[in-house]
């Protein structure tokens, strides 16, 4: 009794015609086995295929950082190279050549090492795709000319632009 008491009612229906607690047990945790696999391959999915987009790098890391939280809870471990690659994937093309310097290093570097590297690497990119993309008009220039007069000993006055 005490059993269906600690249920909502939502699981009552997976109980019907069960007699004994051990074959309500036996079905409810069949149940919830199936619901976690699903979930686990949802969250693996969900975890390969996290981009940056528009985000920053922090986004991205702490996005990558939640599904992996929810994973090691659902007893899936996931080892320190393999998010490195989920990591540097989601990246985008823009980081092409940083992402090949890293996975074709001979000594292996530590998340901590590559999440230094990438946050420097971004403020770099950002730096230069603000020089890069900065509006002319907001620095002003002027444009100088001079006219003058010169009077050769031969040729009288003529006047020159220039």
């Amino acid at each position: 009794m005490w059993i269906i008491l600690s249920l909502t009612k939502a699981i009552y229906p997976h109980l019907v015609g069960h007699t004994t607690a051990k074959v309500a047990c036996d079905a409810l945790a069949q149940l919830f086995a199936s619901r976690a696999k699903s979930r686990i391959l949802e969250l693996h999915a969900k975890l390969h295929n996290t981009r940056r987009g528009s985000t920053s790098i922090q986004e991205l890391v702490q996005n990558i950082n939640m599904i992996t939280d929810e994973l090691v809870i659902a007893g899936q471990l996931i080892n320190e190279q393999e998010l490195i690659i989920i990591i540097l994937r989601g990246l985008g093309p823009q980081y092409a050549e940083f992402t090949t310097r890293i996975t074709t290093r001979i000594d292996l570097l530590t998340l901590e090492d590559v999440l230094a590297h990438l946050t420097t690497h971004e403020v770099i990119f950002d730096f230069h795709n603000v020089q890069d993309n900065q509006d002319p008009t907001l620095y002003p220039s002027a444009n100088y000319a001079q006219t003058f007069t010169t009077r050769g000993p031969r040729h009288g006055c003529y006047q020159s632009d220039g």
